[in-house]
C-alpha cells in the first residue's frame, strides 16, 4: 500500500471514529440512551462498526473524558447520571469557540444534579422554615449534626456545636476570623505564594501583611519563630492540606513543630481546609493540636459547588461574643436554604459519594497534566486541583498569559498569589493552573496541550 493509500485509510478511520463518538453522545442527550443504560462492550462496538479493538477503546475513553459515561470494573460502561450537555455540544459541533478557563476551580460532576435536587426537595418539604430568620450562628440542630460529623472525621475531634458558626462561604469565614481577633494595624503572616483572598480581606480591615518563608513541607517553623521575634505578628493564615497555589501538604511533624512556635508567640491561626477532602488520610489538623487558638474553616465550594456559598467555621472558646458581632454585622445569618441543603447532603451520604468521585477524577486529570506538561518544571501533587508551571528561561508570565488568552486559554500568573510587603524575594516567572476548571477532561487536555505548545521545547 502506498503512502497516499495509508494516509487515506487513516483519515477514513478517524472520521468514522468521530462519527461514532458523536452519535453516541447525541443518543445520550436526545434521551435515546437513558442514564444508567449499559453500552456495548469494547469488542461488541468494534465488531458492529468494523473498528479495531484499540479504536473502540478510544471511543469509550473519549466519552468518559467528556463526562458522558462511567466504567465499572466487571460490570461494563454505563451512561452517567445527568450528563453535562456542554460536553455533548463540544463533540457534535466540533471545537468550541469558548475559551478554556484554567483560573478557577468550579469542579462539578454530572451526578451532582440529581443528588442536589433530591436534597433540595427534602429541605423544601419541611415547609417555610428556610424562609424565616434563624439563630445568628445557624440552626442549633443542624450545627450539632455538623459538629458530630466533623468530630467523626478526626480532623477536628470533639467539636462543640456552641463554637461552630455557619458562614456565607469560605471568604466570609476568613473575614469573621480576622474581625474577631484583629484590629487595624495588626500584622498577619502568610506564605510568599498564598490564597489571594486573604490579602483582600486584610486590606479591607486595614491589617498589615508580612511574608513567612516556606519550603517543600510548608511554612518553616524556624522562619515563623524568627519573624515573630522581629515583628509583632498577631495571626497566621495557613492551608496545611494541598495549599493553594503550591499543592504542599504539611507533614504532621512540621505541624507539631509549628504548633510549638505558635504557642510560644501567642498567635491566632486560621486553618483553611478547602482542599483536605482530596486527601484520603490527611495529617492531624492544627485545630486538633491547638483548639484554643485555631479557627478551623471548612468551605464547600470545591468539595461540593461554589454556588452553595456555605462554610462551617469552628472557632476558639471565649470568642463567642466577637463572632456573633461580626456575623450579625455582616450577614446576620447564612442563607437557611443552602445551610440546610449541605446538611442534607452530608446526612444522606451524597457528600461523601461526590468527594470520593472527585478524588478519582482529579487523579485522572493529574495523569493528563503529567502527559502534557510533566517534562517541564512544575509543582503539584497527585491529589491536587492545582499545578504551578515555571516558565523556561527568557519567558515572561505577562507575555505568556496574553498570548494564551488570544489562543483561547486563560491562566493566572504566579504574581497574583504573591504576598505584598514581603522580604523582597523575586517571584518566579510562571502560571497557576486549575485542573478542576474545565467541565470535562477533553477540554483540559486541549488547554494543557496549547500551553505546552506556547512554552516551546522543554529543557
Amino acid at each position: 500500500m502506498g503512502q497516499y493509500s495509508r494516509n487515506h485509510a487513516l483519515s477514513l478511520m478517524r472520521a468514522k471514529y468521530h462519527k461514532i463518538v458523536a452519535r453516541i453522545a447525541d443518543d445520550i442527550h436526545s434521551g435515546r440512551l437513558q442514564p444508567g443504560d449499559r453500552l456495548p462492550t469494547h469488542r461488541q462496538l468494534a465488531w458492529e462498526h468494523g473498528l479495531s479493538l484499540g479504536t473502540a477503546t478510544r471511543v469509550f475513553a473519549e466519552l468518559d473524558a467528556m463526562g458522558l459515561t462511567t466504567g465499572e470494573v466487571g460490570r461494563g460502561t454505563f451512561v452517567r447520571r445527568q450528563s453535562d450537555v456542554r460536553a455533548g455540544e463540544f463533540v457534535v459541533r466540533g471545537t468550541s469557540a469558548e475559551k478554556i478557563d484554567l483560573r478557577l476551580n468550579h469542579f462539578l460532576l454530572p451526578e451532582q444534579d440529581d443528588l442536589f435536587q433530591s436534597a433540595l426537595q427534602e429541605v423544601l418539604a419541611r415547609g417555610t422554615d428556610v424562609l424565616g430568620y434563624r439563630d445568628t450562628f445557624g440552626d442549633p440542630d443542624e450545627r450539632a449534626r455538623i459538629a458530630d460529623w466533623l468530630s467523626g472525621t478526626e480532623q477536628v475531634p470533639r467539636v462543640d456545636a456552641a463554637r461552630l458558626v455557619v458562614c456565607a462561604g469560605g471568604q466570609h469565614g476568613l473575614f469573621l476570623s480576622l474581625a474577631a481577633t484583629c484590629r487595624p494595624g495588626d500584622v498577619i503572616a502568610i506564605e510568599a505564594l498564598s490564597y489571594p483572598v486573604i490579602r483582600q480581606a486584610c486590606a479591607l480591615l486595614h491589617l498589615n501583611v508580612v511574608e513567612v518563608a516556606s519550603d517543600a513541607d510548608g511554612i518553616r517553623s524556624d522562619a515563623l519563630d524568627a519573624l515573630c521575634r522581629d515583628t509583632p505578628v498577631k495571626l497566621l493564615f495557613t492551608m496545611p492540606n494541598l495549599q493553594n497555589p503550591t499543592s504542599v501538604t504539611m507533614p504532621e511533624a512540621r505541624r507539631r513543630d509549628l504548633a510549638e512556635v505558635i504557642r510560644r508567640h501567642d498567635l491566632w491561626v486560621i486553618e483553611d481546609d478547602a482542599y483536605g477532602f482530596l486527601l484520603p488520610d490527611p495529617p492531624v489538623s492544627l485545630a486538633a493540636l491547638m483548639p484554643e487558638r485555631v479557627f478551623y474553616l471548612r468551605p464547600y465550594s470545591k468539595s461540593w459547588a461554589p454556588g452553595l456559598r456555605i462554610a462551617h467555621l469552628v472557632f476558639p472558646a471565649g470568642l463567642e461574643k466577637r463572632i456573633e458581632q461580626a456575623q450579625s454585622g455582616t450577614i446576620w445569618t447564612a442563607v437557611p436554604l443552602m445551610a440546610s441543603v449541605i446538611v442534607a447532603l452530608i446526612d444522606s451520604g451524597a457528600y461523601s459519594q461526590i468527594t470520593a468521585a472527585k478524588r478519582k477524577d482529579i487523579a485522572k486529570r493529574q495523569r493528563i497534566f503529567a502527559t502534557e506538561l510533566g517534562a517541564y518544571r512544575v509543582r503539584t501533587a497527585p491529589q491536587s486541583m492545582h499545578a504551578l508551571v515555571h516558565l523556561p528561561p527568557g519567558q515572561r508570565s505577562s507575555t505568556l498569559v496574553s498570548t494564551l488568552f488570544e489562543a483561547g486559554v486563560i491562566v493566572a500568573p504566579l504574581r497574583q498569589f504573591a504576598a505584598p510587603h514581603g522580604e523582597g524575594q523575586p517571584i518566579p516567572e510562571g502560571v497557576r493552573l486549575c485542573l478542576g476548571a474545565p467541565p470535562d477532561r477533553r477540554r483540559l487536555q486541549q488547554g494543557l496541550a496549547l500551553l505546552a505548545a506556547h512554552l516551546g521545547p522543554h529543557s
